[in-house]
């Protein structure tokens, strides 16, 4: 049964040869590509060469990525190609051990982060399996048939990522076949069906065909994906307990549920906890050996952090219920000192931002005043028409923190689902730490960012050229011309037409600590190191510094500088 792509927006029905698994998302990242324009075939070939490889979720796939993997599901009762009858056992129910294949020279080389595994790995843990070896391997057939073999014989089930494209160096199906003493097939239905998407008229020496040419007796499942409001339809292939999947981590992702369902897994019970230590890790080593001589039968993790802004260790304790939970916290709470042990949102500084916000609003009239004027800014402006300026700076997290708050409650007032808008001015000389935080923070917020490179002016431009109306910024008084300023003022004649918003333009240093660290909003780590203010020739304030018990001249983090006055001191 051939499927037409693309497929209509509209959901599709149950068909009577199996079911459609439905994966709907919503990125973050502004992709503008739409179906209509991968009409040459040859833009098509070149798009699906590229996707096919493992990239990063940073480089949104295309509308041929997404077709890529397309493939029709057989009736398993009447195929030919059915799984071995001794296969199913291996991949349903009992499925708690597996094997993560990641396949592809970029990724040995350092072309691309890979992302898959980490996805893989915490995913399946959720629903109980546990992954006992991930291998990354290049594109050697010998190689992936070897250990993909391998991890079938070991594990109860196998995934694969990568090496499923056109191209030469894409061996996978062949490897794996190979492996398990098979051939490599045609599909003719599906070879029809992707003529059909990519051309009717393709030669039949078209690389392409390679789609539709995986192992004998492998079974494609096929997905319903939604991507950018575009419905595709991808798939993965199975061969006995080996699953094998696409490289692109976001196809990877919207995959999953179907690899949940295919193995009949049901998300465990939450006997898992993160407690966080304002203590390194060699403080609380004795104190955490007698939890583990205590406790035998739970797992414990110790992960230090070098620049979390709130706690110094992260404990991981696994145990087989929620009283034994609650037994081990309980003691790690008599035996550390008095205040080692954090609020448990130091690790979820998003949840119930809103209510915290509005908590805080009631102590503070400065964050009322703040609240009121993002909430303000919601009501003449719809939040696709609003932007916020983030810089990375103490003042601009401010800002985005209040606004996901209040877009939070937002979205259940509307029934919709908002999401921030960021505008990025990158300077000409941007410091790692800097960048790194933004991106960090980008994935936290789930912000979908625009950044241009050099003057504001043009990246200005850019953004109100987009549709934005409405720009929150982190200005205060103190600020250069702060003091000419209003919470809501225009920009001026000779720039793009926009109006600016300024939240927080009365707030002292003093207050935009506060705020941070009451709601444990995570900054950008320069402020730990005795940075008070950041611009692009910024060098730590010489009145955070302090000399340590071994004669070590260090710096204070930013939150601790008395003199409110001397925020800017340092700032080139």
């Amino acid at each position: 049964r051939l499927l037409v792509l693309p497929a209509p927006s509209a959901p599709l029905t149950r068909s009577s040869d199996g079911e459609l698994a439905t994966v709907s998302s919503s990125p973050n990242i502004r992709h503008r590509q739409t179906v209509s324009r991968h009409g040459p075939v040859l833009g098509m070939l070149i798009s699906i060469a590229r996707h096919c490889r493992i990239y990063s979720a940073r480089s949104s796939p295309s509308a041929a990525c997404m077709a890529s993997t397309v493939c029709s599901k057989r009736r398993l009762d009447t195929s030919s190609h059915a799984r071995p009858p001794d296969s199913t056992d291996r991949t349903r129910s009992d499925a708690r051990s597996a094997g993560i294949v990641i396949i592809g020279d970029e990724v040995l080389r350092g072309d691309v982060r890979d992302e898959n595994a980490y996805f893989l790995v915490k995913s399946l843990h959720r629903y109980g399996v546990e992954v006992k070896r991930v291998t990354f391997i290049g594109d050697d057939s010998e190689e992936i048939g070897r250990v993909v073999k391998d991890f079938a014989d070991r594990f109860n089930v196998v995934l694969t990522c990568g090496g499923v494209g056109p191209t030469h160096d894409d061996v996978t199906y062949e490897a794996i076949a190979a492996a398990f003493g098979e051939r490599v097939v045609l599909r003719q239905d599906l070879w029809e069906m992707f003529k059909l998407y990519f051309g009717k008229h393709l030669p039949d020496d078209s690389p392409l065909k390679k789609f539709a040419q995986i192992p004998e007796n492998a079974e494609p499942v096929i997905a319903e994906v939604v991507h950018s409001s575009h419905v595709f339809k991808t798939s993965l292939v199975a061969l006995r307990n080996v699953i094998i999947l696409p490289g692109v981590p976001l196809v990877t992702e919207k995959l999953f549920p179907v690899v949940v369902k295919r193995l009949g897994l049901g998300e465990m019970p939450e006997n898992s906890r993160d407690v966080f230590l304002g203590l390194d890790e060699a403080s609380v080593t004795q104190q955490l050996n007698e939890a583990v001589a205590r406790f035998k039968e739970v797992k414990f993790g110790s992960y230090p952090t070098l620049y979390g802004n709130y706690y110094k260790t992260r404990l991981r304790i696994e145990a087989g219920s929620a009283s034994q939970l609650n037994e081990v916290e309980a003691f790690l709470l008599g035996s550390l000192p008095d205040g080692t042990i954090l609020d448990k949102l130091v690790g979820n500084p998003l949840k119930a931002a809103h209510k915290r916000v509005e908590t805080l609003a009631s102590k503070y009239p400065f964050v009322r005043e703040a609240y009121s004027v993002i909430w303000e800014a919601l009501r003449r402006y719809k939040p696709h028409e609003i932007c916020v300026a983030f810089s990375g700076g103490k003042d601009c997290t401010v800002i985005a923190y209040l606004y996901y708050a209040a877009l939070q409650e937002y979205a259940k007032e509307n029934l919709t689902d908002a999401k921030q808008n960021w505008l990025y001015i990158r300077p000409h000389s941007s410091r790692p730490e800097v960048e790194t935080f933004i991106e960090d923070s980008v994935k936290l917020y789930g912000a979908q960012l625009m950044t241009s490179d050099g003057y504001y002016k043009d990246g200005l431009q850019m953004a109100v050229d987009s549709g934005l109306r409405a720009f929150l910024l982190g200005n205060r008084v103190i600020d250069p011309k702060g003091d000419t300023l209003d919470h809501f003022k225009e920009t001026d004649p000779d720039w793009p037409h926009a109006m600016r918003i300024f939240p927080i333009l009365r707030w002292d240093y003093g207050e935009v600590w506060t705020f941070i660290r009451k709601l444990y909003v995570p900054y950008c780590p320069l402020y730990d190191q005795g940075f008070s203010s950041l611009g692009v020739t910024s060098m730590p304030n010489p009145q955070l510094t302090y000399v340590d018990e071994r004669g070590v001249t260090r710096f204070k983090p930013a939150y601790l500088l008395a003199d409110k006055s001397a925020e800017r001191i340092g700032r080139g």
